[in-house]
C-alpha cells in the first residue's frame, strides 16, 4: 500500500479553522472558570461585609455610646486587627427615632435601619401618686409590673359595673411617686427644632415624592390648603402647616408631620410620625405601623379601632384640670409601644408596652370619676422598640428596616 507523502494545500484552511475553534472553546471554558471564581469572591466579600454590618448593629443596640468612637470621616473599624472590618456609619435623629446607615468602605454593601430604644423597663402601668388610691373597674387588667400610689388600688365599681378582671399580685406592685419618670431633655429640644423648621416648597394633590433617609438635609414642604390627599411622600420628608388633615388616599412612609392641629382621617394607613403643638385627632380604623407615633402638647384623641404602633405621647404643658380630658383613648383603640400621658387621661382598650399616666378620669353622661380606669388592659411586652423619650432607655432596638 502506498502512503501519500504530500498533503493537499486545501486541507490547511480546515486545520486552521478547527484549531481556532478549539482555542475559542478552551478560552470560553477558562472564562467560565474565572467568572465562577469572580462570583464566588464577590459572594464571599458581600457575605463578610454583611456580617460586619450585622455585628455593628448588635454592638450599637447593646452600647449606643459606641458612636462616640466614630471619626469625623464617619469611619469605624469593628475589629482592631482586621482592616476589612472598616465601615462607614452615619447616625441621624428622625423624630423620636434614629436613622442608622451602615455601609462597607467601598459602598457596595449598605444597610439602613430606624432604631428605637430597647425595652428595659418591665412596668406595664405607671400611675402617679396624688395622695389617693387608683380605682380599677370593669374588665381592667395589668399584665406585668405596676407602679401605683402609696394608698394602693381599689377594685371597685363604676355605676353598675363592678371590677371583673384579675387582681394585681402584691409582689408586682411598687410605689410610683408623685411625678412621672424623667424624660431625656434632648428629645424635647429636638421636637422644638421640628416646630421651627422653615418650609422650602409645597406639597399638593397628585404629587409623589421620595427622599433617602439619612442622606443630606431633609426635604421640608408646606401643605397646600391644609389637605394631604391623593399624594405620596416617602423617606426624609417633613410636612408642615398650621392645620394638616391627612386623607385616607394619602400614602406616607417614614415621613414626619408638624403642625398646630393635625387630624388623621378615618381609614388612613401608613408609617409616619405626627407632632402637634395643640391637638391631634386620630380617626376610626386608622392604622399606623412601626415605626410610627403621635405627639401633642395639649390634646390627643384616639377614635374607635385606631391602632398606633410606636408611641402616643401627650406632653401637656398646662395646669391639669380633672374635668377636661387631655387624652382620650377609646375602648376599641390599641397602642403598641409607649403610652405617655401628662394631664388628665381617659384610657380604655389595650395598651401593649409601657404606659405612664399622670392622672386618669373616667367621663360619663352623669359626670366624671377621678383616679378611675375602666375596661383597660396594660400588657408589658419585652420585644418592642420604643421611641427615644424616657431617660432610662439606654439601649437600642431595631424599629424598622429601610433596606
Amino acid at each position: 500500500m502506498k502512503i501519500r507523502k504530500q498533503i493537499p494545500a486545501s486541507v490547511l484552511p480546515t486545520v486552521v479553522i478547527v484549531s481556532v475553534i478549539m482555542m475559542i472553546v478552551i478560552l470560553g471554558l477558562l472564562s467560565l472558570w474565572d467568572t465562577d471564581l469572580l462570583y464566588l469572591s464577590r459572594y464571599e466579600y458581600t457575605r463578610k461585609q454583611m456580617s460586619h454590618i450585622e455585628s455593628f448593629y448588635t454592638l450599637y443596640c447593646a452600647h449606643p455610646q459606641v458612636v462616640e468612637a466614630i471619626g469625623e470621616d464617619s469611619l469605624f473599624q469593628l475589629y482592631a486587627d482586621r482592616e476589612d472590618s472598616r465601615l462607614r456609619i452615619t447616625v441621624n435623629r428622625w423624630g423620636l427615632y434614629e436613622v442608622v446607615n451602615v455601609s462597607s468602605l467601598c459602598g457596595r454593601v449598605t444597610s439602613c435601619r430606624i432604631m428605637g430604644a430597647g425595652g428595659e423597663d418591665e412596668t406595664a402601668l405607671w400611675y402617679s401618686d396624688h395622695g389617693a388610691a387608683i380605682t380599677l373597674t370593669g374588665k381592667t387588667e395589668v399584665i406585668g409590673q405596676a407602679a401605683l400610689p402609696a394608698l394602693g388600688v381599689i377594685y371597685g365599681q363604676m355605676q353598675s359595673e363592678f371590677f371583673s378582671g384579675e387582681e394585681i399580685p402584691a409582689g408586682r406592685i411598687a410605689h410610683s411617686g408623685n411625678t412621672l419618670p424623667a424624660i431625656d431633655g434632648n428629645h424635647t429640644t429636638a421636637i422644638d427644632a421640628l416646630f421651627s423648621v422653615p418650609a422650602q416648597g409645597m406639597i399638593s394633590e397628585g404629587m409623589a415624592l421620595q427622599k433617602a433617609l439619612g442622606e443630606g438635609e431633609p426635604m421640608v414642604l408646606a401643605v397646600e390648603n391644609g389637605w394631604l390627599r391623593n399624594c405620596a411622600a416617602e423617606g426624609e420628608i417633613i410636612i408642615t402647616g398650621n392645620r394638616i388633615r391627612v386623607d385616607s388616599s394619602c400614602r406616607l412612609t417614614n415621613a414626619i408631620l408638624v403642625a398646630d392641629f393635625i387630624e388623621i382621617s378615618d381609614g388612613t394607613r401608613g408609617v409616619f410620625q405626627a407632632f402637634a403643638r395643640d391637638s391631634l385627632k386620630v380617626g376610626k380604623d386608622v392604622r399606623l405601623d412601626f415605626p410610627s407615633g403621635i405627639y401633642s402638647r395639649n390634646r390627643i384623641t384616639l377614635d374607635d379601632h385606631a391602632v398606633i404602633n410606636g408611641y402616643v405621647i401627650n406632653d401637656f404643658e398646662g395646669e391639669r384640670d380633672p374635668t377636661i380630658a387631655n387624652t382620650v383613648k377609646s375602648r376599641t383603640s390599641r397602642i403598641r409601644g409607649l403610652f405617655f400621658a401628662r394631664g388628665t387621661t381617659q384610657v380604655q382598650g389595650i395598651t401593649t408596652g409601657n404606659s405612664f399616666i399622670e392622672e386618669a378620669t373616667f367621663f360619663t353622661e352623669r359626670g366624671y370619676y377621678r383616679n378611675l380606669i375602666h375596661d383597660a388592659a396594660f400588657i408589658h411586652h419585652p420585644g418592642i422598640a420604643y421611641p427615644l423619650w424616657m431617660d432610662s432607655h439606654n439601649k437600642r432596638r431595631t424599629a424598622g428596616r429601610v433596606y
